[in-house]
């Protein structure tokens, strides 16, 4: 950022006798850009400071180094040693390397190690690959990395030894999901959470030797029912196969009058699959099922199925929902007057598009904050231009032109029978501004000529998503489950 930077401060003493180490106004610091956001790390053992520096969620970070006993040197520049063209995001720092996750190969499967000798030059090398897995974070141990993968739709968690770099391979049974890795280079336990469908996050410990440990937090005990996962495959516009599950509770015999709630986010190469929710378990009882469709977009089969509905390419998202839809129609597993849609944020680029392209296909659709007039995010927050890596730049003709074709405000047509619509905003979202879903509902009723009712909920005290405290997220969900419930008549 323009006013950002990078100051060396001592513990005990004043802040005023902070001395700057990176800084837009320091001719020797790295080439920031425009946006950039930037971050300091050390490698103790190897003499060495780096600076890094990004732009926008998913942008990929430029690394730079520098002597650590020239740190307020400004005379000695730092240089570049990770470019943008690595598409490196995820990184950690064992005290004498720096071990990346890379996309050597389209997808992030490379894991490589950089290291620096007497003189301070870099050298790199592949330590580990895997073209079935994709890599999605990594943390430093004392004696190795762990990383978290995904082969297909399956969890692994992976240790490579920093002697042999031999890989273990712990793979997680099917529904079983991995999260928030964490660990410090002073021993090999690293914390992590592990869940399921039918099981609540819990917080766990992992040693290589050991293997895992739960870690009690209290004596609640999560309300729960048990549940089934099934997996199916629908074909999009353009013949790419997308997989769905089918989240339902055990038992439970799926027809064409299955109440059945389709989710999709789709977008930053994000990953959502099957997990706990609490507020969900009513619908399960009552026989609702829950759908996850892995468009185009989302992280789910790797960076090269992220890439595939970037920039001009977003439509993907969209035909695949849309393709998952109606296979689950096509199967018998549903039909359009029991299925319902919610996303949000990102992901209200989906649920705009399913209500004016396909009112035949939902009933009813739900939208969370969500980008409903993509045309305006580039200049409607000061983080807009954020967001121009992933859906495009308005100031690029071909790419303003692929992103008014899916903007959801700009496709609303009068006199079309639309689907029953709730828009929740919070009124102090600072990513996507409230008045997008305010100005897409309002255009909607004028249009609709059906009888089905559209909502706009505003909540005064909420921001991006995230509900600032337990009862609003519990008004939220019965907000949410009631209308689909009576939209979908999930009790009929």
């Amino acid at each position: 950022m323009k006013n950002m930077s990078i100051r060396l401060h001592k513990i005990g003493d004043k802040s005023e006798n902070d001395r700057k180490i990176v800084a837009a106004d320091i001719p020797a610091s790295p080439p920031f850009e425009r946006d950039d956001y930037f971050f300091y790390y050390e490698l103790p053992e190897a003499n060495v400071s780096i600076a890094a520096a990004y732009q926008g969620s998913i942008a990929p970070h430029r690394l730079y180094f520098k002597s650590t006993a020239d740190l307020t040197n400004h005379k000695r520049h730092w240089q570049q040693f990770v470019d943008v063209k690595d598409d490196v995001q995820q990184y950690a720092f064992s005290g004498k390397s720096i071990y990346l996750l890379s996309s050597l190969n389209d997808d992030k499967d490379t894991i490589e190690e950089i290291s620096f000798d007497a003189n301070l030059k870099p050298s790199r090398k592949v330590v580990y690959r895997n073209s079935q897995m994709n890599f999605d974070s990594i943390v430093a141990s004392a004696n190795g990395v762990y990383v978290i993968a995904h082969e297909k739709l399956n969890t692994v968690l992976i240790f490579i030894d920093y002697k042999n770099q031999k890989p273990l391979l712990f793979k997680q049974a099917s529904g079983i999901e991995l999260d928030e890795l964490a660990g410090s280079i002073h021993n090999d336990t690293v914390y992590l959470t592990k869940s399921a469908v039918d099981q609540a996050d819990a917080l766990v410990s992992f040693h290589y030797r050991r293997g895992f440990t739960e870690i009690p937090l209290s004596d609640f005990k999560e309300p729960t029912t048990a549940l089934s996962v099934s997996t199916f495959e629908a074909q999009s516009a353009d013949g790419q196969k997308i997989p769905y599950q089918i989240v339902s509770k055990k038992g439970v015999e799926l027809h064409g009058g299955t109440p059945t709630l389709l989710r999709s986010y789709a977008a930053y190469g994000n990953i959502y699959r099957p997990y706990y929710d609490r507020q969900l378990i009513d619908w399960f009882e009552r026989g609702g099922t829950v759908v996850y469709c892995y468009a185009r977009g989302g992280g789910e089969l790797g960076e090269s199925w992220h890439k595939a509905a970037m920039k001009t390419k977003k439509i993907n998202s969209v035909l695949d929902t849309i393709a998952c839809a109606e296979d689950l129609v096509k199967r018998g597993l549903s039909s359009p007057k029991k299925l319902g849609f919610f996303s949000g944020s990102a992901g209200g680029i989906i649920a705009g598009n399913l209500i004016v392209r396909r009112p035949d296909l939902f009933a009813a659709v739900v939208s969370l904050n969500g980008v409903m007039e993509l045309s305006k995010l580039q200049f409607a927050t000061s983080g807009g231009a954020a967001n121009v890596p992933e859906f495009g730049d308005m100031n690029i003709p071909a790419e303003a032109q692929a992103i008014r074709d899916i903007d959801p405000y700009l496709q609303i047509v009068k006199g079309k029978e639309y689907p029953a619509t709730l828009c929740i905003h919070g009124f102090n979202d600072p990513r996507v501004p409230v008045w997008m879903s305010g100005k897409f509902c309002n255009k909607l009723m004028e249009a609709q000529s059906g009888k089905r009712p559209i909502f706009m909920k505003t909540e005064f005290g909420e921001g991006h998503g995230m509900a600032s405290d337990r009862s609003v997220r519990s008004e939220r969900w019965s907000d949410i489950i009631t209308f689909l419930s009576q939209e979908l008549d999930i009790d009929r």
